[in-house]
């Protein structure tokens, strides 16, 4: 009866509401959804572990709001596996949604059987918004055992705007894709992007993080803006080909880039690792424009690899078409820790491209600072370097 009343009969709801037992053993899951059909806010009770066994349906509101209190949910380890959506997904079903919010709570996503294949390829994601014109995430504590199938925490396909603050993510998983954030912006002129006070851990081949502006829907031009302050991004994986963080510009039209760290601490490790921020641009015709601008103040890079090519701090534009393009990268105040003898950018492919600016800034290096082909003469390098050597291509 509860179930089949209007949304407007509901100020807000508990899963107890609709017979949750929040005991941590038996399944939650209809209680969920029920709480998801009403369209009320939701709000979890102080120390219960809602447990969720059967799938949670989409959600289809024009707004979502999950109020935790400081409980726990608990995926079990036979949650049927879903393409696009572990648990929460928001469905734009052809029209934009209002707005997303989570606050306050643990979730933990128990390892089963259908993690068990490394090379499974697909998108799973623990919260997944399709169209929204505003999410906020606050006070999360997202974790994984090890597991060997891709997981990602939070994807976006697009958001007008993502404040992010106070939230612990950790994500452990073997498989070929995973991470904290995955953010494409294909449905707005500018998707906003602040995170505040957050750590990111992750033990995947993919990015930590990766930003994606891409000209979907007929946009002629797209952009991402992201500001992230205090955060910690902590990385311990074996991956030859990804990077720390990648941003992506892809298919037709022009797409852009703005990100400024403030204060945040990058660490990096991996016998097979070799950079820890990466960017990528292209998959796009004649006429396709990207361009990054990122900024890094006061941050603090500490990477220890063991790989022999193609390593550093940064691994520079992969190309992809006949495009123009247009990256700068600005350190500002910044540390740099490197641990093996690699350098700081490796630039041996003749395809990358970019302008670099080391301002008031120290190195701590056995060994080359700068990849030997790396070609300085279009870049202002002030950098304050302290042990090793640095090689220049006049």
């Amino acid at each position: 009866m509860l179930y089949a009343l209007a949304p407007a009969a509901f100020a807000s709801v508990r899963p107890e509401d609709f017979g949750a037992k929040g005991d941590g053993l038996a399944d939650d899951s209809p209680a969920f959804n029920a709480c998801i059909a009403s369209g009320a806010p939701i709000y979890l009770s102080k120390g219960k572990i809602y447990r969720l066994i059967t799938a949670i349906d989409p959600i289809r509101t024009e707004s979502f709001e999950l109020k935790g209190n400081g409980a726990r949910i608990v995926i079990d380890d036979t949650y049927p596996l879903e393409r696009y959506a572990l648990v929460f997904r928001f469905d734009s079903d052809g029209r934009r949604r209002s707005s997303f919010t989570a606050e306050d709570f643990d979730a933990v996503y128990l390892p089963g059987p259908k993690f068990d294949n490394p090379d499974e390829v697909g998108d799973t994601y623990f919260i997944f918004l399709d169209n929204c014109s505003e999410a906020v995430l606050r006070g999360i504590r997202f974790s994984t055992p090890s597991i060997r199938n891709n997981l990602t925490f939070f994807a976006s396909y697009g958001v007008g705007r993502l404040e992010m603050s106070g939230c612990d993510i950790s994500i452990n998983t073997l498989s070929r894709q995973g991470g904290a954030l995955w953010i494409m912006n294909k449905y707005f002129k500018t998707s906003e992007i602040v995170l505040r006070n957050c750590s990111f851990e992750h033990d995947t081949r993919d990015e930590c993080i990766c930003f994606s502006a891409a000209a979907f829907e007929g946009l002629k031009d797209c952009s991402i803006r992201a500001k992230v302050t205090g955060c910690s991004i902590v990385s311990d994986c074996n991956s030859p080909s990804s990077g720390f963080m990648m941003a992506a510009h892809n298919f037709p039209g022009k797409a852009a880039i703005s990100l400024e760290f403030r204060r945040c601490r990058f660490k990096a490790r991996g016998p097979n690792s070799r950079k820890i921020l990466s960017f990528q641009s292209g998959l796009g015709p004649e006429g396709t424009y990207a361009s990054v601008d990122s900024k890094f103040l006061n941050c603090s890079f500490d990477y220890d690899f063991s790989s022999e090519s193609d390593t550093g701090l940064l691994s520079l534009p992969h190309l992809c078409g006949p495009f123009e393009d247009e990256f700068v990268y600005n350190f500002v105040r910044c540390r740099f820790r490197m641990r093996g003898v690699h350098p700081l950018i490796g630039d041996r492919d003749g395809d990358k491209a970019g302008s670099y600016l080391f301002r008031n800034c120290r190195v701590d290096a056995p060994g080359p600072v700068f990849d030997k082909y790396y070609n300085v003469s279009s870049s202002r390098i002030n950098l304050d370097v302290k042990g090793g050597r640095t090689y220049y291509k006049q």
